[in-house]
Parts: structure tokens; C-alpha cells; sequence
């Protein structure tokens, strides 16, 4: 079975590179950039777009040239619906204490508001938005107010689960994701002529976004998608709520209603939207992942923008950014599972472990630290190479490390409770 593009260049196997094209969804210049020079690149694209035309998925929602926007139903979408369908939900913390759900939380919440306003380029740090947000600390600059912003939002949202997006859910959010933290315009209102608003960088123009006048318009149309009034219209209700959350953010984005503030406006929607049917979304931080991917989100926009229509090309990145936030949570519980099954072991066991193993089980628990060797336990504890052997082999007999070879080298993991 071939599994990549260059296995099927390799076998001049022309159907599955179309194939494998539009699975991964690559744009037409990734596309020409890989056809080999003596295949006729006019004939591949041609296939592609054949496939793409025959698998769309229409919307009633219209560019502003008054075309309809679309999107193709390809398996990497299909897979990541059955992953959110599959960990959406609060059946993730069977077994999980209450204290450790209400800890896990709150730290995803407070690493949504931190990230969120990161992305728009604010300047603070975690540990101050942990002091503003845990502590009740006034804000001190708008770096600070925009992260405290986007936490008011979240709990907003979480105290409104039933709230259907309406033009007040918008202005409301938007009022508080952009508190006393505007370069343009008023929170809450509109764009107005006065605001000659471009979506692009020092270089180039992307983007014009609809004119001022058309911004309602444009709205009550996404709106009557979402919750429909007239049965005549082909509503969201037909398709998965993470297609539906992604169309949503990229519309949002596209009419672009507001002189400032419109990304945190789109990403609280998305939020509000998924929570009315995944009750695991307080503990998702999806900001955390868009700052890591940042170009790729701002380029799954631009390839929408240069196909006019496609939705595709969003909805893939969208899908990627949520289920690395299922796969952030999974591993949150269980590191969890395993701190407090190694805290059980030690508790019972500690007087077979010297304060160096102790050590470094405590350090192996850090979310940022996957494993050990010898030579940096060595230089962690300062202490000569066997020594540092003999410890970390003690800590894999007594069932608190694993150990697999990489290379000429082993290197020592914690033992993982499973949790699934």
C-alpha cells in the first residue's frame, strides 16, 4: 500500500500521489512543487480538483463575491471528529479524584487566557497571569488586562453553556475580551467607515474585509446558519460540531466586524460553540496550540483566502489544533495517574529510596521532562557515573522506571499508570 507521495513517484503510481494529495490537502503550488518533471502537471492538478469538486460539501455561507464556501469531507477531518467524539467528554476523569479535575481546570483555563492574549502579542508571563487571575491581582499594564480579558470570557462562557450565538453574544464578547485593551475603535461596536481596515503585513495585502455597512448582514446570515429560522436554508445541525466550530472561527475571522479584537472574539466563539456539546472543554487550552502553530494558522487562512471558497484548508488545521489539545489533556491525566500512583509507592516504599532517587522521580514528574540517562542524572546529582547507574537501575527493579535503549544509549522514563 503506498503511504507517502515519494512511494508513489518512486512507482509511477500517478492515481495515489491525487490520492495522498488530497488526503494530506495540499494547496496547488505544494502540489506542482512535488510532480516530477516528466509527469504532466496540468493532468495531476486537474485529478485533484476533479476529486475535490466531486467530495465538497457545500455551506449556504457566501464569499463577498456571493459564492457559496465549501469544504471536502476528507478522512484526516472524519478522524479527528471520531478523536474529539471519542475524549470530549468528562468520562476522561473516571477515577480521577475531584480535586485533581478541579486543579487540571483551572490550570487549562488559566493557559487559554495567558496564550490567548500571547498570540496578539502581549507581554506577560504565566506566573503573573497566575497571581492576576488566582489571586485576584489588579492588572498592571494591558499586556496583563487583555490575558485577565480573555479569563473573564472564559468564564463567561462556562457560566452561559445553553447561550446561543447571537449579534448581543458577539458584542458581549467581545465588550469583555477587549476591556480598557483596544488600539481602534470602542468594545462591543462595529466597525465604522473610519476605520479603513486591511488584513495583511508590511509587505502585502491579504485581505480586504466586507466594508463597514455590510458587516450585519454578513453576521445574521453566519447567525441563521448556526440557529435556524427559516427551514429553508441548509443549517450547521447537518454536520459535525468541530466542522461547524471551525467554520465559525474562519467566517468570523473573514467578516472580520470589529476595527480590533477580532481573534479572541473568534476564539471564544469557538469555545462557546463546542462547549454546548463537549462538556471537556474547560480543560482544552486551544490557544496554547495556535501560539506553537501560529504561521500555520495564519496560512491556513491565506489558503482559503487564494481559493476564494475552500474551507477545507482551515478545517484541517483546526482539526489539528484540537485533537493536539485532547492529546495535552490525556497526558495532563496522566501524569497525573502516575504522580499519584508513585506518590502511593513512595509513601509505602520510602525507606528503600535515597534522597537522590527521590529526586529524581519528583523531576521525571515535570510535564516539560519525558526522561533521563545516566550521564545527565550523573551531572544532575553530582555524583560519579556508576553511582548514578546503580541509582537509576534500583528505581527500574522496585517498578518505579523503564528503560529502552535509543542509539548506544538507555535512557529511564517513570512507569505509567494506565489511564485511558
Amino acid at each position: 500500500m503506498v503511504i507517502d507521495l515519494k512511494q508513489a513517484i518512486l512507482n509511477d503510481d500517478r492515481d495515489s500521489f491525487v490520492m495522498i494529495c488530497n488526503e494530506r490537502y495540499l494547496t496547488n503550488l505544494e502540489i506542482r512543487r512535488r510532480i516530477p518533471k516528466d509527469w504532466d502537471s496540468v493532468d495531476i492538478l486537474s485529478k485533484v480538483h476533479q476529486w475535490r469538486e466531486h467530495h465538497k460539501v457545500p455551506t449556504p455561507l457566501l464569499n463577498q463575491g456571493g459564492k457559496p464556501f465549501f469544504f471536502c469531507s476528507t478522512q484526516h477531518i472524519l478522524k479527528a471528529q471520531s478523536v474529539m467524539d471519542r475524549y470530549g467528554y468528562d468520562t476522561l476523569f473516571e477515577n480521577i479524584p475531584s480535586k485533581a479535575i478541579e486543579k487540571i481546570e483551572k490550570d487549562n483555563l488559566l493557559e487559554e487566557a495567558f496564550f490567548s492574549s500571547q498570540i496578539e502579542g502581549a507581554k506577560t508571563t504565566r506566573r503573573r497571569a497566575e497571581e492576576m487571575i488566582r489571586h485576584n491581582s489588579l492588572p498592571r499594564d494591558r499586556s496583563e488586562r487583555e490575558t485577565l480579558n480573555n479569563y473573564r470570557a472564559m468564564e463567561y462562557i462556562l457560566s452561559n453553556p445553553d447561550k446561543k450565538i447571537s449579534i448581543e453574544t458577539i458584542t458581549d464578547l467581545h465588550r469583555i475580551v477587549t476591556d480598557n485593551a483596544l488600539d481602534d475603535g470602542k468594545p462591543g461596536e462595529f466597525r465604522t467607515p473610519e476605520h479603513d481596515t486591511v488584513v495583511g503585513d508590511a509587505l502585502r495585502i491579504y485581505y480586504v474585509p466586507p466594508t463597514p455597512e455590510k458587516i450585519e448582514g454578513f453576521l445574521e446570515y453566519l447567525i441563521q446558519w448556526l440557529h435556524p429560522k427559516d427551514i429553508t436554508i441548509s443549517d450547521a445541525s447537518s454536520l459535525h460540531p468541530l466542522s461547524v466550530a471551525s467554520i465559525l472561527h474562519f467566517y468570523f475571522v473573514y467578516i472580520h466586524p470589529f476595527p480590533d479584537g477580532n481573534g479572541r472574539t473568534a476564539r471564544a466563539l469557538y469555545y462557546l460553540y463546542l462547549n454546548k456539546f463537549y462538556n471537556a472543554m474547560p480543560f482544552l487550552s486551544i490557544s496554547h496550540v495556535i501560539g506553537q502553530k501560529r504561521k500555520a494558522y495564519d496560512q491556513a487562512i491565506l489558503n482559503v483566502e487564494e481559493t476564494r471558497t475552500d474551507l477545507t484548508f482551515f478545517i484541517h488545521y483546526s482539526c489539528d489544533i484540537t485533537t493536539e489539545a485532547i492529546d495535552n489533556l490525556r497526558f495532563a491525566i496522566q501524569r497525573y495517574a502516575t504522580a499519584s500512583h508513585l506518590e502511593d509507592l513512595v509513601g509505602k516504599r520510602s525507606l528503600e529510596l535515597n534522597k537522590r532517587q527521590m529526586s529524581i522521580i519528583k523531576y521525571l514528574l515535570r510535564p516539560d521532562i519525558s526522561h533521563v540517562d545516566v550521564k545527565k542524572y550523573q551531572k544532575l546529582q553530582k555524583i560519579v557515573y556508576e553511582t548514578a547507574r546503580t541509582d537509576l537501575q534500583e528505581l527500574e527493579k522496585k517498578g518505579f522506571l523503564v528503560s529502552r535503549k535509543i542509539g548506544k544509549k538507555f535512557i529511564y522514563q517513570l512507569k505509567e499508570e494506565s489511564h485511558d
